[in-house]
């Protein structure tokens, strides 16, 4: 289930949410490099198989 589903499901839901600057990029990256790394971090932390990053 993704978040706009969960927020659909449980709107009071939206208040426990919760995120974590993992690392700051210098604004001289590429937008691909920048993805590069979102990617990383998605794959590292298994964000796409049990967490709310289904892309």
């Amino acid at each position: 289930m993704g978040l706009v589903a969960l927020l659909e499901a449980g709107p009071t839901r939206a208040r426990r949410f919760q995120f974590t600057v993992l690392r700051t990029l210098p604004q001289s990256l590429t937008a691909r490099e920048v993805i590069g790394f979102e990617n990383l971090y998605k794959q590292k932390l298994g964000t796409r198989a049990f967490g709310l990053n289904s892309n």
